[in-house]
C-alpha cells in the first residue's frame, strides 16, 4: 500500500503482505546454497534489470530486500542473522557459484554503486573476501576437466611404464623369428 508522507510517496505493507514477503524470502533462502549480499546506493533500475538479464540464465536470482523482514527470514531459516543496515540486495547464487559470481564481479567492475558485505554458503557467513574469491573459482566443468587432466596424466605413464616390457619381450621375439627365417 503507497501511503502520502511528508517526505514523499512511502512504501507500506500490510502484515499478511510482509508474511508472503518473508516466505518468499525462506523459500529462496532455502532453494539457494549460497547468497551475496551487496549494498547499493545510486543502483538504478535500468542496472537492476541489466544484472537480473545477466545472472538469469546463470540460474541466479538478484532481489532488493526489506532487510526487517529478511531478519526474520534468516532466523526462520535456521541461518545466522548478520546486521543488514544499510540498502541491501541479495543475489541468490546457483549450487555452481562460480559462474553466476563472475557475472557479479564483472558486472560491479562497472557500477561501482553495488558493493559486496558478506555471503551465506551452505549455512555459513561468508566475509567479503571469501565471497570475491567465488568469482576466482572453476566452473564444474573446469573443475570436473581439471580433475580428469589430473588423473588422466598419471595412468596415462603407469600404462606405458607397464606396456614397456611387453613391448620388448615383443619385439626381441620378432627379431628372434626373423632371423630364424632368415637362417631357414
Amino acid at each position: 500500500m503507497l501511503v502520502l508522507t511528508e517526505g514523499g510517496i512511502s512504501l507500506t505493507l500490510s502484515r499478511q503482505d510482509k508474511e508472503l514477503l518473508q516466505e518468499k524470502y525462506v523459500d529462496l533462502l532455502q532453494r539457494y546454497p549460497a547468497a551475496v549480499f551487496v549494498e547499493y546506493s545510486g543502483f538504478t533500475v535500468s542496472d537492476a534489470e541489466t544484472l537480473r538479464r545477466a545472472l538469469r540464465p546463470l540460474e541466479s536470482r538478484l532481489r532488493i530486500i526489506k532487510n526487517s523482514i529478511f531478519k526474520l527470514a534468516l532466523e526462520r531459516a535456521g541461518l545466522p542473522v548478520p546486521e543488514l543496515s544499510r540498502t541491501m540486495a541479495v543475489v541468490f547464487l546457483p549450487e555452481d557459484v562460480a559462474p553466476a559470481a563472475k557475472a557479479l564481479n564483472s558486472f560491479m567492475k562497472d557500477h561501482e554503486s553495488l558493493m559486496v558485505r558478506f555471503g551465506f554458503m551452505d549455512g555459513r557467513v561468508l566475509s567479503e573476501t571469501e565471497v570475491k574469491m567465488l568469482a576466482s573459482l572453476p566452473t564444474k566443468d573446469e573443475a570436473r576437466a581439471q580433475l580428469i587432466a589430473a588423473i588422466e596424466g598419471p595412468l596415462t605413464n603407469l600404462v606405458r611404464v607397464v606396456q614397456a616390457p611387453l613391448r620388448e619381450i615383443a619385439q626381441v621375439l620378432h627379431a628372434y623369428s626373423e632371423k630364424e627365417q632368415e637362417a631357414a
